[in-house]
């Protein structure tokens, strides 16, 4: 079985300083992971006479008055847990940052900036042994930003002009499941089940 408090996470992080006369160039490069039991929640009330109440009989799952009544006892920092939750995070990043003296009293600078985010989150709500409710969430995004400087100095006036670009594409995927698989398994996001609700979005 799975430590639902496991937490796995890395990091690695590298850098390039290049120098040529009036020249600098600065790169950084960061990679972040994460793989840990994720963070569940549970319901405050399970109607005993309501839809997921019959079916969850017809499962041979235990009441819901009496599962509700075990997550009341056990209070709002301990649940039980009846799917395999996981919270998955991937992060890359570059940053460039290059400097050019044009004048001893005027500097061009470019810095540069991307990022892509990817993540997979499976997370029971219901707090209690079988797969009532569950939220799987599938992220992805990635970022581009430039910004371009003329800074300098004209006797007591300091200044600086520029202009900054950014754009953003992704895709978000948010599938919620009432009464998911019996073995507490995640859900294909793309298969629309019974008692399920399905939200996609793009933006670009």
């Amino acid at each position: 079985k799975r430590n639902v408090n496991n937490t796995q996470n890395y990091s690695l992080r590298g850098s390039l300083l290049l120098r040529h006369g009036s020249v600098e160039n600065v790169t950084m490069l960061n990679y972040f992971n994460e793989d840990d039991g994720g963070t569940g929640g549970f319901a405050n009330y399970l109607n005993p006479t309501g839809y997921i109440a019959l079916l969850g009989a017809a499962r041979n799952y235990r009441p819901v008055a009496e599962l509700s009544a075990e997550q009341k006892a056990r209070g709002d920092l301990r649940i039980n847990n009846g799917t395999p939750e996981f919270n998955r995070v991937e992060t890359f990043d570059v940053q460039n940052t290059t400097t050019f003296d044009l004048t001893s009293d005027i500097t061009l600078k470019n810095i540069f900036g991307y990022r892509n985010v990817d993540s997979h989150i499976l997370v029971d709500l219901d707090g209690t042994e079988h797969p009532v409710l569950q939220t799987e969430i599938y992220d992805s995004s990635k970022q581009v930003s430039d910004e371009l400087q003329l800074a300098g100095s004209s006797g007591a006036l300091d200044w600086i002009v520029g202009a900054y670009y950014f754009h953003e594409t992704g895709d978000n995927n948010a599938s919620s499941v009432i009464l998911g698989t019996e073995t507490g398994g995640a859900e294909s996001s793309t298969t629309f089940v019974p008692g399920a609700t399905d939200n996609r979005q793009k933006f670009d």
